[in-house]
């Protein structure tokens, strides 16, 4: 271990979060309130903004090509720099990331994110294009939906900052190395951005909450149902527990527990209906015509979201599917404007 690593261990991170502001279903009648509050308190290492550190996987990326690589640095607006240092600085502090003398390099970019702040995106294209692919499954939408419709309680817990709750092999901290203002760094928790990330996610959250019947997982947002108050109870209280035992955490404000109606994945489900999220509806409504064949395969994408919901959807969709196949320009015919009345 590098001086650098050992002197994080004795790092501190001050939480902004604790257990306090986990949102419990108000509708909840008085001893039920009194149930969840004791429960969650209970749990206070889990609720905090602050990423856990867990010991149940680790991620390994694995290349077809391990020739070194060094990507060109893209420019950082001058205006975006000091909150650029402060993130960099953020993240050497925690321990995510450490200084490095890979050969590899990827470049990052600044993205911005509403109320101001930003995020720090490293392009690691040229990374993925030489990682061999891992063949994990990721659940489909339905086959979560189908587990959960039937139940009446429900918690939802979103772990903090998952991806970097997971500890990359020491081997491949090399192959994240990325250009920075401070110099070259590279990760040493699972960054976001790696083609293969998701799928070790996927089964770190099988490996640690798959034996657990009353539970969904998917990536980071996890969900306890169960069908009456004192399962759910019993489930939220195992399902924290395993969590805590595996040194996960949940972000406190964006955790919900005991409600009736809550919403999953782009749907709301409430005792056995589930329907469209009304702000999912809204954007499908206000949609504009797609000009370019991605615009194209988005709309499609968030047409098949919900077509559960609709009859025939493959023969109705299928004049917006054939124009995926085209290769010049798209022209919003006459069909295709009338389909869309």
């Amino acid at each position: 271990m590098s001086p650098e690593e050992s002197a994080l261990e004795h790092v501190v991170v001050q939480q902004t979060e604790s257990h306090r502001d986990v949102i419990i279903n108000p509708d909840l009648n008085e001893e039920q309130k009194a149930e969840a509050v004791k429960i969650v308190s209970s749990f206070d290492k889990v609720f905090t903004d602050v990423p856990g550190r867990t010991n149940a996987t680790e991620h390994t990326i694995r290349l077809v090509d391990n020739t070194p690589f060094r990507m060109k640095q893209y420019p950082i607006p001058f205006h975006s720099r000091e909150a650029v240092a402060k993130e960099m600085e953020e993240m050497l502090k925690t321990g995510v990331i450490r200084h490095s003398d890979s050969p590899y390099a990827s470049p990052i970019n600044v993205v911005k994110k509403k109320g101001g702040k930003i995020r720090l995106c490293i392009d690691f294209r040229k990374l993925n294009s030489i990682t061999i692919f891992d063949a994990e499954p990721i659940p489909t939408l339905d086959e979560l939906l189908v587990k959960i419709e039937g139940a009446k309680y429900f918690t939802k817990l979103d772990l903090t900052k998952g991806y970097w709750q997971i500890p990359l092999a020491e081997k491949s901290k090399a192959y994240t190395a990325f250009q920075s203002p401070r110099g070259l760094m590279e990760f040493n928790f699972m960054p976001f951005g790696l083609s293969t990330a998701a799928h070790t996610f996927q089964r770190a959250m099988q490996e640690v909450l798959g034996r657990l019947s009353f539970i969904v997982s998917y990536f980071d947002d996890i969900m306890v149902y169960s069908n009456s108050w004192l399962d759910h109870v019993n489930d939220l209280q195992m399902a924290l527990q395993t969590i805590q035992d595996e040194d996960l955490t949940a972000r406190p404000k964006k955790s919900l527990v005991g409600f009736t109606s809550i919403e999953f994945l782009g749907h709301i489900v409430s005792r056995g209906i589930i329907q469209p999220d009304d702000a999912k509806k809204s954007k499908i409504e206000n949609i504009t015509p797609p000009t370019t064949k991605k615009e194209v395969q988005r709309t499609c994408g968030l047409f098949n979201y919900y077509r559960r919901f609709i009859p025939h959807f493959s023969e109705l969709a299928r004049p917006l599917t054939d124009l995926t196949r085209c290769r010049g320009k798209i022209v919003w015919t006459a069909e295709l404007k009338a389909r869309r009345v």
